[in-house]
């Protein structure tokens, strides 16, 4: 769990009918949002902390109290707290062992004796100390799942979209997909998983092979392990035993993503970003795409959208399927949220780019 030392930028994919949020602290230190087209100064002292989230901005206002601006309004929603975790359409909170989640305007009581707890865009999943039970949030209802304290809880890709997987007492790990739970097997050592949108991806250690659950169904998609895995929206993006980057959605491979190692890859939402021999490449849901004969120091993406510096030291993005240049002024940061590109320039001074338009603070 992290507590609130600084400022933090914490992005996630959207939804395509909440892409239009962005914020930021202006020169004046006004904590500024914008919020489909207009500039909303919600605060006139200094944030310690603010994300930018699917339908809200969570933020500790410069009273200490916990605020969310949601629906065009700012709402108090607990005094100070010890912690936050901002994921797409959840906010959950802790205020020493009372966990809290936030979801549309409402606010549920998860626990009054917390443990370690993960969440994820609908999902939380947390320990009851109190009587050593796991419980599982879900479509605003709570859940016991397992008795004991988690075992050993897997950290990469350990929970998704609407997907989890975690290891009980006894090494048993369990996954669970839309409040149904689906126990997989027993294993003692460190398991690979990665967690999306209907879809789980691991290589089997009892099988030897690499599995992917994909709404209910358990398919055995390599016959050997993985090199790496990561997920998305509905789909899988892998290194296959011979390096190949491959996909797998829809029950089936699709051609590969490249013929050759990737230097890296990162999958989100329904992009895939990756280098091929210091080559920028995207997959944009439809295709490949070379974005640039070198790799950017900095790139921000979300949702179809990526924006990039540039040789200039600007920005340039990929939006609806096509290149554009955002800015070729010095950009000091930037980021993507949905459709929506949030760049600071030199002097604080903010331009914002959404829906072909931009607007500057």
């Amino acid at each position: 769990m992290k507590y609130l030392y600084a400022l933090l930028f914490c992005l996630s994919f959207l939804n395509a009918n909440a892409q239009n949020l962005g914020a930021f602290k202006d020169r004046n230190d006004y904590f500024v949002v914008f919020d489909e087209g207009q500039l909303v100064k919600l605060e006139y002292q200094l944030v310690s902390l603010f994300y930018v989230k699917n339908k809200c901005v969570p933020y500790i206002d410069p009273r200490g109290n916990f605020m969310i601006y949601w629906n065009k309004e700012k709402e108090r929603v607990s005094p100070q707290v010890d912690n936050i975790n901002a994921t797409d359409n959840l906010v959950v909170f802790a205020a020493g062992p009372i966990l809290k989640v936030w979801e549309g305007g409402k606010v549920t009581l998860l626990t009054m004796n917390a443990g370690r707890y993960l969440a994820s865009d609908s999902l939380v999943i947390y320990e009851q100390t109190l009587d050593n039970s796991i419980h599982v949030y879900y479509n605003q209802q709570k859940k016991e799942v397992d008795r004991g304290v988690f075992g050993t809880v897997v950290e990469e890709g350990a929970i998704g979209y609407n997907t989890l997987v975690y290891q009980n007492r006894v090494k048993q790990y369990n996954l669970i997909h839309k409040g149904r739970q689906f126990p997989l097997f027993t294993w003692q050592d460190k398991v690979d998983f990665a967690c999306g949108q209907d879809v789980v991806a691991y290589n089997d250690p009892v099988q030897n092979v690499f599995m992917v659950y994909d709404n209910e169904e358990f398919i055995e998609v390599e016959p050997l392990p993985a090199l790496s895995m990561q997920a998305g929206r509905d789909f899988v993006v892998y290194e296959d035993a011979n390096s190949n980057l491959k996909m797998y959605k829809d029950g089936r491979i699709l051609e590969d993503l490249s013929s050759y190692s990737p230097d890296w890859y990162k999958v989100k939402d329904s992009m895939v970003v990756f280098a091929e021999n210091n080559v920028f490449k995207i997959y944009d849901g439809k295709s490949v795409v070379t974005l640039e004969n070198f790799i950017p120091d900095h790139y921000s993406f979300d949702n179809k959208s990526i924006a990039w510096r540039n040789n200039n030291g600007g920005v340039d993005a990929y939006i609806d399927g096509k290149k554009i240049t955002l800015t070729n002024e010095w950009a000091k940061d930037f980021y993507v949220n949905g459709n929506t590109v949030v760049m600071e320039l030199p002097n604080k001074k903010f331009k914002i780019y959404w829906k072909g338009k931009f607007f500057e603070s």
